[in-house]
């Protein structure tokens, strides 16, 4: 069961990448009496749970190009993200490190939006 921050961050991925700043505001909104350290404790953790599940990519937004994957195994990639959570600030990795939806995590995302059906 994925938590209410994971499921927020597959939505957002509906409509465009998501930056790590993205989810480190969400983060602030939801927890804000959490500190910096656990900000990016939680931004790490719904990151690398994503990335690790198949259901997000992890790179850069390169201008003129747009999203660019990270080269190598996905099986690196979580702790990429926590290395580099963990070495910067947020001007460094909430900027430099986007998330994408595959398309495995594009059909759980749609399965997540409300039904219009509801009246």
């Amino acid at each position: 069961m994925m938590t209410e921050l994971e499921n927020w961050t597959l939505i957002e991925g509906l409509d465009d990448w998501v930056g790590l700043a993205f989810i480190d505001a969400r983060t602030r909104r939801m927890a804000p009496s959490a500190d910096d350290g656990q900000r990016e404790q939680q931004v790490a953790s719904v990151a690398s749970s994503l990335v690790s599940q198949g259901l997000m990519d992890a790179g850069t937004v390169q201008e003129h190009v747009g999203f660019v994957a990270w080269e190598g195994p996905r099986e690196g990639w979580s702790d990429r993200i926590r290395a580099e959570i963990e070495s910067g600030d947020i001007d460094s990795w909430g900027w430099g490190i986007w998330l994408t939806l595959t398309e495995a995590g594009e059909q759980v995302a749609a399965e997540l939006l409300p039904t219009r059906d509801a009246t």
